[in-house]
This record gives C-alpha cells, structure tokens and sequence, in this order.
C-alpha cells in the first residue's frame, strides 16, 4: 500500500507512455493509499462484529454508508462540481472513513456491553473463570 504513494510518477509507466495518462494516474495514486487504509480498516472491522455475531446494524450501517451517503456524494462532486474521477476517488475515500468510523463505534460499543456481561456473570457466578 505504501509504495504507491512514493512510485505514483513511475508506476504509470509500466502502462503508457501517454504523458496525460500518466500525469491523470499520478495524481489519482495519491487517494489510493487512505483509500485503501480505511477500506482495510472496514474490512476488518466488519469482518469482528461478523465473528461476535453482530451482523444486522453492521450491514445497515455500510447500506446507509455506500448508497445514503457515498453515491450522492459521488454524484454530487462528480457531476454537480465537476471534478470528474477525482470526485469519484474523493467520494469514495470520504465513504469509507464514514463507514469505518460507524463501525469502529459499533465494535467499541459492543466489546463495552460483552464486558459488562462478563462482569455481571463474575458477580453471579464466583466460581465461573
């Protein structure tokens, strides 16, 4: 992930030689490393609330974040503003960190009530380990 920041003039190359191609592909490698940082990030915690078998509000809360959110705001900086691939990369990126910090609170707030409920089964129960 973090090579691409550093070889973003060169890695075009590989490619084309087309100098607009090149120049378009340079700057759109930039919004790639966060991109791919807060997806990773998502990814992870999704798949955590899926192993402690919270499912239902973690789906919901990525169908709010990628259509509610992410495509009018695509739309909205693509088409309204102008910005062309970019606004898809910008939307994009703003989506995703939307999303990870939904999910990121879900899984604190989960792990805090799992904790309690160890907590409260400690008191009930002074023989459970």
């Amino acid at each position: 992930m973090h090579f691409f920041f550093p070889l973003r003039k060169y890695l075009p190359f590989i490619f084309t030689n087309d100098f607009s191609v090149i120049q378009l592909t340079s700057t759109i490698l930039i919004f790639l490393c966060p991109v791919l940082f807060f997806d990773s990030l998502q990814c992870l915690i999704m798949g955590a609330l899926r192993g402690m078998h919270d499912t239902k509000i973690p789906t919901i809360y990525a169908f709010m974040s990628y259509w509610l959110v992410g495509l009018p705001l695509i739309y909205f900086l693509t088409i309204t503003l102008g910005y062309g691939i970019l606004g898809i990369w910008t939307g994009l990126l703003i989506t995703l960190f939307v999303i990870s910090v939904a999910l990121s609170h879900r899984l604190l707030k989960i792990s805090e009530l799992q904790k309690q409920i160890e907590l409260q089964t400690q008191i009930k129960d002074p023989s459970f380990d």
